[in-house]
Order: structure tokens, then C-alpha cells, then sequence
């Protein structure tokens, strides 16, 4: 190695050339390898960009290959293209936990082989570009706060800039925040398991604040992401592949599960489909509140494909709705929907049970102008099997003599068998309705041609299975 000032710089003419290390420091036996005490504008330039130009050589076992050690909150460093190898044999390759580490500019380099975290920092205002950390059996990138401050799952790490990453091979998961994270961008990082180990999980928050996650990625990975608690968090831009279990069975619960919070924003997830036999649903909020909002500003993630389960059981939530879509649910088509109630156009097959939300009511209120004399299709339910239909016809007939009458009718459809269930009003002489196949129909009984009637008609649909039903008018 060789000083120019503040700056180290490795050899790095070869990668299969390194320098090997297997002693500890003499102050810190069977612990630390190299001590860093005053990071303070420090440059260390390693020429690596992968692999790696200091190995751990040595039979023992250790904590880490380098370690920060300060008196007190430091910062400053820089630390470009260092290549470690912590020999399957120390913790860590670089830890730095007992203080704060801000100001701090990692660029390229790689951190591999470490029995635990590849890096374990304790760290705010800091940015990592196009780092690689490989086959380490715990995290590949761990961050949380010191242990002056509590530990790891202590304090805030704010403004950490994360661009161009890359974690392969972690035993547990690729990216790792203990504490709280606030105000930080991460971008263009990605997760890469391998066929006969795929990481468990890819990116694992304790609790986030005011984060993006923009253009993240996994491969050969069982999980995408976990989020304990969040609000003020967007993800834009997921692309995945080959992830899940390596067989389709088992099935995994969830591929992205947010735990609860308040305001979450996402869009973009490519996959769309791809995974739906590897996993009951793509998002899961696994500890709702109720104060949880999360919207999705696309068709990417479906609204089948969403799912939720109440922190306390019994109980109402503050608000029901925990899945908004911008562009409308994916199940509804694009109709309208208010609460429960779908209101689709005519022309277009819609199932009831099936469009997202338990319990949907589809609905549709038509005004017709004179009929007849004859009949009139209002509706039509092919191929269907169980269903309940409630019909208001509010009949206003301006010819004189001047009347108007409003009745009501159900009807039910069980095991091929319709039956006209109840009906509230008086019958009517000049007009009827009726459910011929199952199609509901309005008759104009009255052979005069020059009465002019106005029919005012709600209609609406609830089925227990797919069956459809179909507007004419």
C-alpha cells in the first residue's frame, strides 16, 4: 500500500493479486484486523470495482476486517474501490457501530465473505454508488445507529443516498435498516440470490420516513420486501425475476409486505402477474391500523392481488379502505365505483364477487324514454348461477290521464331455478315486468300508440360466486 497525502491506495494490477492479512491488532486480539480511528477527510482508493485486494488469511475467528473506531462522531471519509475478503472467518468486513459516521462517500469496491454483514454502519448523510457486497451470510448492507446512542435499532439515519448497488448471495437478506430512516433515496439497486440459495428476503426497513425506492430490483430471491412501519414512503419502478420459492410449492403468503403505517405510494411493479403461483398476494398489509393509505397509481399491482389482515380483530377501522387505485381498480374495469357499489356501463359483463372488494353491489340507474307498445330488455345474465337482483321501476306517464307508480322487484336465481321473490307496489294494467332466462324485461301492455311514458330504472346485482350479468340499455 502506499500514502499520497490523506490518500492510501492498493495495488490492484491483477485480480488475482491481494494482500493477506491474518493477525489481529494488538489492542483489539482476536477482534479487529485493521483500526480506523480518525475517518476525519481520510481517502482510501482500493482499484476495485470486484473481487478483492485485502483478504483475511488468518485460522481464527473474528468480528471484523476493518473497524472504525472514533472517540466521537466523525466524518468525512472516502472510501473508492476497496476490495475486503473477510475469509468466511470474521463477522464483518467493514463495521463501524460505536459512533455516528456521517459525511461519509463510499464508491465501488467490494465487501465479501464475512460470517455476518458485508458493511455494518451506523451512519447519516452518507451515499454508496455502485457497490458490491457478495456472499455474506447474514446482510450484505446493515445500517442502524451506534452503540452511543443506544444501538442499532436506536436513532435516525437521515440523507443515506444508496445508487447503483448490489447485493448477491446474503443469507438472510440483502439490505438491512435497524433504525429509523428518514428523508434518503435509494435507486437502481438490486438483490441477486442463486439457484441453490435463494436469499430469503431482498430489502428489510424497520421504519420508514419520508423514503423513495425508485428502480429497485431482485433476482433468484424468496421475498422482494418488508416494511415494519412507514409513512411518507414511494416505491416507483420493481422489476423481478426468477423469485419465490425455487418450486412452485410451497406457495408463499406475500411478495411485498408493508406492516403498518400511514401514507405509502407505489407504482410500477413490472411483474404484474408473472408470480401469481408463487405467492397469495403481491402486497400485504400485515398489521393494519386502519390509518393505513396505500395507493397505487397504476394497473401494475391488481387489485386481486392485494390483501390485508386487522392488527386487533374485533373492531372498526378508522378507515376502511386501505388500497386506493388512482386509475381505479384493476377488478372494476375502470367503472365508477363508490364504497361497495359498482356502477359499469351498458354492453359490459361484470362479476360481482370478483372485483375486488367483498360484497360488491353493481349497480346501474337508466332513464327510458316511451316504450311500446312492446317490450324492452333491461338486462341479461348469462351463464350465470346464484344471484340476487333488486329492480325500482318508477313509471311516469305524461299522456293524459297523467299518473306515475313506483314498484320494486326481487328476484333470485338458485340451482337453475329463478323465482320472482317479492314485489312492493300495486300492479299495473298498461305495463309489466317480468324475467324470461333470466332477463329482465319491461312490457308495455297498452296498444296505443301516442302515450307517452318516461321509465325510471335502478337495478342492482349481488352474486356469492363469478356470475355475471350484462346491461342492455
Amino acid at each position: 500500500m502506499e500514502w499520497c497525502k490523506s490518500e492510501l491506495f492498493t495495488d490492484s494490477s491483477s485480480d488475482k493479486k491481494y494482500f493477506g492479512i491474518k493477525s489481529f491488532h494488538p489492542s483489539y486480539p482476536d477482534k479487529h484486523c485493521l483500526i480506523m480511528r480518525v475517518p476525519r477527510n481520510i481517502n482510501i482508493n482500493g482499484g476495485r470495482s470486484r473481487n478483492s485486494s485485502i483478504r483475511y488469511t488468518g485460522e481464527k475467528g473474528g468480528e471484523s476486517l476493518i473497524e472504525l473506531i472514533s472517540s466521537g462522531a466523525d466524518w468525512g471519509a472516502v472510501i473508492k474501490y476497496l476490495g475486503i475478503h473477510a475469509g468466511n472467518k470474521l463477522d464483518y468486513c467493514l463495521k463501524g457501530v460505536d459512533v455516528w459516521y456521517s459525511q461519509t462517500l463510499f464508491e465501488g469496491g467490494c465487501y465479501e465473505n464475512a460470517v455476518l454483514d458485508g458493511i455494518q454502519l451506523s451512519a447519516y448523510m452518507t451515499t454508496m454508488t455502485r457497490v458490491f457486497s457478495n456472499n455474506n451470510g447474514r446482510h450484505s448492507f446493515s445500517f442502524g445507529g451506534p452503540a452511543s446512542n443506544g444501538g442499532l435499532a436506536s436513532g435516525s439515519s437521515t440523507s443515506i443516498s444508496l445508487n447503483n448497488c448490489w447485493s448477491r448471495r446474503p443469507g438472510v437478506s440483502g439490505f438491512k435498516v435497524h433504525n429509523e430512516l428518514w428523508y434518503s433515496s435509494w435507486q437502481s439497486c438490486g438483490n441477486d440470490g442463486a439457484p441453490d440459495a435463494r436469499t430469503p428476503l431482498a430489502y428489510d426497513f424497520n421504519n420508514v420516513k419520508g423514503v423513495v425506492l425508485s428502480g429497485m430490483g431482485a433476482e433468484q430471491t424468496k421475498k422482494f420486501m418488508r416494511i415494519k412501519s412507514f409513512r411518507g414512503l414511494i416505491i416507483n419502478g420493481i422489476q423481478l425475476s426468477r423469485m419465490g420459492n425455487k418450486s412452485p410449492n410451497p406457495k408463499l403468503d406475500y411478495c411485498i409486505e408493508l406492516v403498518s403505517g400511514f401514507d405509502a405510494v407505489i407504482s410500477g411493479f413490472s411483474p404484474v402477474t408473472s408470480f401469481s403461483d408463487k405467492y397469495d398476494y403481491d402486497l400485504y398489509v400485515s398489521g393494519a391500523t386502519g390509518n393505513e393509505s396505500v395507493t397505487i397509481l397504476d394497473h401494475s399491482i391488481r387489485s386481486n392481488r392485494v390483501g390485508y389482515k386487522k392488527s386487533v380483530l374485533k373492531g372498526a377501522f378508522l378507515y376502511p379502505d386501505i388500497f386506493q387505485w388512482a386509475v381505479g381498480r384493476s377488478q372494476d374495469s375502470g367503472f365508477s365505483r363508490a364504497g361497495n357499489t359498482l356502477f359499469p356501463s351498458s354492453g359490459f359483463s361484470v362479476n360481482a364477487s370478483f372485483t375486488g372488494i367483498q360484497g360488491t353491489v353493481v349497480e346501474r340507474q337508466i332513464s327510458i324514454g316511451k316504450i311500446g307498445p312492446g317490450s324492452l330488455i333491461l338486462y341479461a345474465t348469462p351463464n350465470s348461477t346464484h344471484w340476487n337482483i333488486i329492480v325500482d321501476i318508477t313509471m311516469i306517464r305524461k299522456t293524459a290521464p297523467k299518473s306515475a307508480v313506483t314498484r320494486q322487484f326481487v328476484v333470485s336465481k338458485e340451482n337453475n331455478s329463478i323465482d320472482l321473490m317479492g314485489t312492493i307496489g300495486e300492479a299495473q294494467s298498461d305495463w309489466t315486468f317480468n324475467v324470461p332466462t333470466g332477463n329482465g324485461v319491461i312490457t308495455v301492455l297498452d296498444a296505443a300508440e301516442n302515450v307517452e311514458r318516461e321509465f325510471i330504472v335502478k337495478v342492482r346485482f349481488t352474486s356469492s360466486d363469478n356470475s355475471p350479468i350484462i346491461f342492455a340499455v
